[in-house]
């Protein structure tokens, strides 16, 4: 037996994906709110108004702290418009970094302290109950 009609033989007794199984998916409008579900918002309270201004001014902190840095580090002979379209990309790059960061360094010392609120993680894309198309494989 040649080395492709191994390779196919394996396929066809253990394929690599499970059979075809599609579930029905009707047409839903993403305006309107599904029916039987509100989701819940937590109230707009000064704990949290604390937190926000907390995670935000850290993210600004660290951010000032590493646009100086860097700006110190470019700026030896002046600044040409190279470095500072650099810096630019610096400075909003590590501002979103360093907001993953404090948001993160947040939600442990929540955690540390027990915090038992609900916490919501939202999908950032469809979520699909099948597998890819036959046209895919």
């Amino acid at each position: 037996m040649t080395p492709s009609g191994i390779a196919t033989d394996l396929l066809q007794r253990h394929p690599a994906l499970p059979p075809e199984n599609t579930l029905a998916m009707p047409i839903q409008s993403l305006r309107k709110p599904v029916p039987g579900f509100a989701p819940e918002r937590p109230p707009l309270t000064r704990p949290y108004a604390w937190r926000r201004m907390a995670v935000i001014g850290g993210t600004i902190f660290l951010t000032a702290l590493a646009a100086a840095e860097m700006y110190r580090a470019l700026a030896v002979m002046g600044l040409t418009p190279m470095e500072a379209a650099i810096l630019v990309l610096f400075v909003s790059l590590f501002a979103w970094i360093a907001f993953s960061f404090i948001n993160a360094l947040a939600g442990f010392l929540c955690m540390i302290r027990g915090y038992d609120g609900p916490l919501r993680i939202p999908a950032k894309g469809p979520i699909r109950p099948y597998g890819p198309s036959p046209s895919h494989l």
